[in-house]
């Protein structure tokens, strides 16, 4: 399979999983527990952290940019739009606690893409 339709596969699937209602974890003052939210929620984003929809949003960019360089070759805009989403997901998980597996595997597929979009 051509490494360029691999990398489009991980982005997809990576946003895919950022949909899902258990990508950030939230410590609300409220609750004793722990809340779950998808990465395009508004709520994390009311307290302070706008780490997770800016991730999602850049996401949806590396996606389009992703299916551009299928037939044009946008390979290092891809790069750099999934360079900033990785970095953004580190600062989240350092600065507001938001790990999760989810999040994991949303980091390491945009890793993947990474890997594969390299001459």
């Amino acid at each position: 399979m051509n490494k360029k339709i691999i990398a489009f596969l991980c982005i997809l699937l990576s946003v895919l999983i950022m949909l899902m209602p258990l990508g950030i974890k939230i410590n609300l003052p409220s609750n004793v527990t722990a809340s779950y939210y998808s990465y395009f929620s508004m709520i994390p984003a009311e307290y302070g952290n706008y780490m997770p929809l800016l991730i999602g949003c850049i996401s949806i960019c590396a996606l389009i940019a992703s299916v551009l360089n299928l037939k044009n070759n946008t390979a290092r805009q891809t790069m750099i739009l999934l360079i900033i989403c990785i970095n953004l997901n580190l600062f989240s998980w350092f600065i507001f606690s938001t790990f999760t597996v989810s999040s994991l595997i949303v980091f390491l597929l945009d890793i993947v893409a990474i890997s594969m979009l390299k001459n």
